[in-house]
């Protein structure tokens, strides 16, 4: 698997790219760095306007906002982590620049913008944009680099490179093992429409048993009206319940992720352990794949005892977690590293 960079010592994942002292002083860095995002000026087509870090928090931080609204938060919350080394204009059809990411359903414009470089990024799971997929097997060529977690795509397409599905959502200033006063918490968003997906139909099913049953864990339901913030159902836990919407090889999202960033063990529908091993230390999870099996785990694992004699694998995915900050650095230094090898060829 040369699309990943596994460390001999730790048999992970590592995210070569990263910068720890950047993104352990967000406040500070952000202003710092700003004649050298200039250098690397990235065109973007994606349904939401990137840097991709910092829209991830914007989200998490200001739901349901957009606009000009959007445009002054980013300029104003010094707390929005920004990129090191790129600036992303969105949407130019006449572009100057060399670099032009065509990102899940705007694959389909690489024929009609001209750029010396063309990237192919591939963010959503197959199983909600299946389109997306058929088109880049059928198109591959017409792209320099393809970035996705798609493991069916990184095996057999020689010029694409592993990117996770999205970088964490909490803001760092949350980044802390916090004091664990609770046991479990779980989150319920009744506006999913994604409803015949497995992931979505089995977190309805965990909804309605613990709604109608004795209960123990604490239920958050958020919904259009009611948006609640992950900070809220991670800090004080030990262990929160996810529900990815599926369970391919490489996929993980922010819904994975944020509770690492809080010392908070994952409960999770998703990808197998086998392939989690190789990006975080599975000790730190707990896995299942129908309701059974969650409540089996709540009655025989998710316990105090359990937390604390897996406490060294929260501790080694909390420092781990770190590397998947910043994701729009990380693209664009491997962009960069292979850009070079292509105009070497």
């Amino acid at each position: 698997m040369n699309y990943l960079n596994i460390d001999n010592k730790t048999n992970k994942h590592v995210n070569l790219f990263h910068d720890l002292n950047f993104i352990s002083n967000v406040k500070k860095n952000n202003k710092k760095y700003d004649k050298l995002r200039e250098k690397n000026i990235v065109n973007v087509f994606c349904k939401f306007n990137f840097p991709y870090q910092t829209a991830m928090n914007v989200i998490n931080e200001y739901p349901r906002i957009n606009g000009t609204e959007r445009d002054l938060v980013i300029l104003n919350d010094p707390h929005l982590m920004k990129p090191k080394n790129v600036t992303c204009v969105n949407k130019k059809n006449n572009f100057n620049g060399e670099i032009t990411l065509f990102v899940d359903k705007y694959l389909c414009k690489v024929d009609n913008i001209k750029s010396k470089y063309k990237i192919g990024v591939l963010l959503e799971s197959k199983t909600i944009k299946p389109a997306t997929y058929k088109f880049i097997k059928k198109n591959h060529k017409k792209f320099d680099l393809i970035l996705t977690h798609d493991k069916e795509i990184l095996d057999n397409i020689k010029n694409s490179f592993f990117i996770s599905a999205t970088p964490p959502g909490l803001l760092f200033k949350n980044y802390n093992l916090y004091p664990k006063t609770k046991l479990v918490s779980f989150v319920y968003n009744i506006y999913n429409k994604n409803t015949k997906l497995y992931g979505y139909t089995l977190r309805k099913k965990i909804f309605d048993h613990f709604n109608l049953n004795n209960n123990p864990i604490d239920m958050f339901v958020s919904n259009q009206k009611k948006f609640i913030k992950k900070e809220t159902f991670l800090k004080d836990y030990m262990f929160t319940i996810i529900c990815l919407n599926n369970d391919q090889p490489f996929y993980f999202t922010d819904a994975l992720l944020d509770p690492l960033i809080c010392g908070t063990i994952p409960i999770y529908y998703g990808l197998d352990p086998k392939y989690l091993d190789l990006f975080f230390y599975k000790e730190g999870f707990l896995h299942f794949k129908t309701l059974d099996e969650l409540i089996y785990l709540l009655e025989n694992k998710v316990n105090k005892t359990f937390y604390n004699n897996n406490y060294k694998f929260v501790k080694k995915n909390h420092e781990k977690i770190k590397e998947y900050y910043n994701q729009d650095d990380i693209m664009i230094n491997i962009i960069n590293k292979h850009i070079k090898n292509l105009d070497l060829q």
